[in-house]
């Protein structure tokens, strides 16, 4: 009896520990679900209010301001040591359009970071890239040419990662 017992709970532990882990962190593939920053416990979405970012981030270094070409009011980018933040108006506000990491204090899916190698990333990410020089990048449709999707990419020296930068893309999505 007493084995019966273990066993099944052997088996429950079992069943229990494949279930976790964390929800949309599937691994081996990108999807438009990647185009997301999840800094420690927050998940800050393009296309969304900034503040919630820049607060988490604080006082940026500087900050430089230009007419946006798209919306009326300015483009902005949030200048930090470690990563730059750029935002376009809408409604008075300041909406997350591109962020650009240049240090491995953040890490993204499967634990992907400056510093990870292209291989560290083709597990996390997929092999459904395209090179653009130095920029591994993903997009939607894995096409070159489609210049309107977000995009992820990866500069990459030695086939190591040196920056991660997020690109909505929101000029076409609007």
């Amino acid at each position: 009896m007493k084995k019966a017992v273990c066993s099944l709970l052997a088996l429950f532990a079992v069943l229990l520990s494949s279930c976790s882990g964390k929800e949309g962190e599937k691994t081996g593939e990108f999807s438009k679900g990647d185009i997301k920053l999840t800094l420690g416990d927050q998940t800050f979405y393009f296309g969304q209010d900034a503040k919630p970012l820049l607060d988490f981030l604080g006082v940026p270094d500087d900050t430089e301001e230009i007419l946006s070409c798209y919306y009326e009011g300015y483009d902005k980018t949030f200048k930090y040591v470690k990563v730059h933040i750029t935002s376009y108006p809408r409604e008075g506000k300041d909406i997350l359009d591109e962020a650009l990491f240049y240090d491995a204090t953040y890490s993204f899916k499967g634990g992907v970071r400056v510093g990870s190698t292209k291989d560290d990333v083709i597990k996390s990410y997929g092999d459904k890239f395209f090179m653009d020089g130095e920029l591994m990048v993903y997009n939607e449709t894995n096409n070159k040419s489609d210049i309107e999707s977000p995009r992820l990419s990866f500069t990459l020296k030695n086939d190591k990662v040196t920056t991660v930068y997020f690109d909505s893309n929101s000029y076409f999505q609007d």
